[in-house]
């Protein structure tokens, strides 16, 4: 018998593979986990639902915007200076959604990095490393008690 309410029905449930829900206590459901079951590697992103989602929300509306902006343009007026303010406009657009996050010691200001504009023929292809926000899960809180 099956219990959304026992601890050790979630836990087992997440250790078959399974990804159970649960009722916390502010009401609604919520997933036990954001894990998936991917194992080939330690990647942040294949291993975590909510980065999957995410990661895949900002490689889809930028493909998308990049299209509706230059595809049909002549390559004469498609510069690299206009496609990388097109690049920063859009991951600027992120960073206030939430999406990314800017992080100034990995050389990531911006919530990217490492873009890069190739023109191969007829093809515009552009290419960067982003910072993927994300949510906080859990608070571990450490105290070391001492006596006077």
């Amino acid at each position: 018998d099956w219990s959304h309410l026992d601890e050790g029905d979630l836990e087992n449930a997440l250790i078959a593979g399974l990804l159970p829900i649960k009722a916390p206590e502010t009401g609604g459901w919520v997933f036990a986990s954001d894990q998936t079951t991917y194992s080939k590697d330690n990647s942040p992103v294949f291993n975590s639902f909510q980065a999957i989602y995410n990661a895949d929300l900002v490689a889809l509306s930028t493909a998308q915007r990049m299209e509706t902006a230059l595809v049909g343009e002549s390559l004469a007026d498609v510069t690299p200076a206009l496609v990388y303010g097109l690049l920063d406009t859009i991951m600027r657009d992120f960073l206030r959604l939430k999406l990314l996050v800017t992080d100034p010691a990995a050389g990531a200001p911006r919530g990217y990095k490492n873009a890069l504009v190739t023109f191969t023929g007829p093809a515009v292809v552009v290419s960067a490393e982003i910072r993927l926000d994300g949510a906080v899960y859990f608070i571990p809180i450490k105290f070391e008690v001492t006596q006077q």
